[in-house]
């Protein structure tokens, strides 16, 4: 089924891209369907270039909009995101097709779709309504449902192995789609006009948060907490909604999943308590790969190893495969790949992504989508230090929440300054 939904969406895909050409609706149609297929991972592998669909549809995408595109670079070098957008960009291609022990144009080619997707985000959100930009939302939060819709096999007794998503997914992507999801949440809860809407984005959270801390996955259950106590500033605000959550996991049948959770929370805090954590196997395999990353960092300090080093450097260390070749931390990974010049640039374009946003819910909805931004990338910061989240899909689409923020900031401005 999953298949059936990827190439159903595609075809679609490709038939809006045809009359995009002379139809503004079916370009706007055609981004929500990139957008669906982006945020909630569905793909179709492509010969050389790997699960590159969705690239290809956003070059596609690019292709037929590219005066509103041109219009939003103008934009993006007023608010001086263009160059380090563009010099990060460019190290990355450099990184893994000249530096890296393992060059590949798959990987090349996913890392430019990146940018590309970036720049279509913040085009369509700079060139739509209000009511376009508030289903744009819309559709990044159902592209992220579907993720934890996926994984529901795990928890629900009666459901089958696979959905129509797919195969039941590893529990980082719906823990971490939880946790990006919730921003989006809240905002309606402040931005709905009718209480219906808002009752509906509160048991959304109620079912997201359920979702998130079930996986068992424990860096983006701490990143949810840090995120709602940063939303009210206050950890009560947090707390209880997270007794809520605990009140529904309560209710739930008691199932192989669940009884995973428990167990690992409990080994932790009794690792922790103990000071053991280096014999605990899994957080013991998640310091070793720390510091193979960094030591290997130290080796090739400047720039790294090249994008796509890890795994092979990482077998050669030791000498094993599987699960373990992750490295299980964005930032060491980062260095390890990049070296210093890489991750300066990551960070220059990250601060111009962010600087200067609003961090409250004001109503003003390029401000609140800002704050999306913020709580988002924030969130899979934290992620990040016990996983790989700095160089995927879902960090750059808030990337692009932010700059879009910055720049209808800087327009706004220019046009009271000319009078409009």
């Amino acid at each position: 089924m999953s298949a059936l939904l990827t190439y159903a969406l595609t075809a679609l895909g490709v038939l809006l891209a045809v009359t995009s050409l002379v139809s503004a609706r079916s370009r706007l149609i055609l981004f929500y369907i990139l957008m669906f297929m982006t945020m909630g991972g569905l793909q179709i592998e492509l010969p050389l270039l790997g699960s590159g669909m969705r690239s290809a549809l956003a070059l596609l995408l690019l292709a037929v909009s590219w005066r509103t595109v041109a219009t939003t670079i103008a934009w993006l070098r007023t608010t001086r995101i263009l160059t380090p957008m563009i010099a990060l960009a460019a190290y990355l291609l450099v990184s893994n097709l000249v530096i890296s022990t393992n060059p590949s144009l798959k990987t090349s080619f996913e890392n430019a779709g990146n940018f590309i997707f970036f720049l279509i985000c913040v085009a369509f959100l700079m060139s739509g309504t209000d009511r376009q930009v508030k289903w744009l939302l819309i559709v990044t939060a159902l592209g992220l449902l579907s993720n934890i819709l996926a994984y529901t096999p795990r928890w629900i007794p009666f459901m089958s192995d696979t959905t129509v998503f797919g195969p039941v997914p590893h529990y980082q992507e719906p823990a971490s789609s939880g946790l990006i999801i919730l921003p989006i949440l809240l905002m309606f809860i402040h931005s709905e006009p009718k209480i219906r809407g808002r009752v509906v984005s509160l048991a959304g959270i109620v079912f997201v948060t359920v979702a998130t801390f079930i996986t068992g996955a424990r860096t983006p259950s701490a990143a949810y907490i840090v995120v709602l106590a940063l939303y009210r500033r206050k950890i009560w605000w947090a707390l209880s909604l997270l007794a809520l959550g605990a009140l529904v996991f309560t209710m739930l049948p008691e199932n192989e999943q669940t009884d995973r959770m428990v167990d690992r929370i409990q080994q932790l805090s009794v690792a922790a308590r103990t000071g053991t954590l280096h014999e605990n196997p899994d957080a013991g395999m998640r310091l070793e790969n720390v510091r193979i990353a960094l030591t290997g960092f130290m080796e090739k300090p400047v720039f790294g190893w090249g994008i796509g080093s890890w795994h092979s450097y990482r077998q050669e260390s030791t000498g094993r495969l599987g699960y373990i070749l992750s490295a299980h931390s964005g930032w060491a990974l980062l260095l390890f790949e990049t070296g210093v010049v890489g991750a300066i640039l990551y960070l220059l374009f990250l601060i111009r992504c962010l600087k200067g946003l609003k961090l409250s819910f004001t109503g003003d909805l390029a401000g609140d989508v800002g704050y999306i931004a913020f709580l988002g990338v924030t969130a899979l910061m934290l992620v990040s230090l016990g996983g790989d989240t700095l160089l995927k899909r879902g960090i750059f689409t808030y990337f692009s929440f932010g700059a879009y923020a910055r720049c209808a900031a800087i327009r706004k401005m220019t046009w009271e300054r000319a009078g409009f």
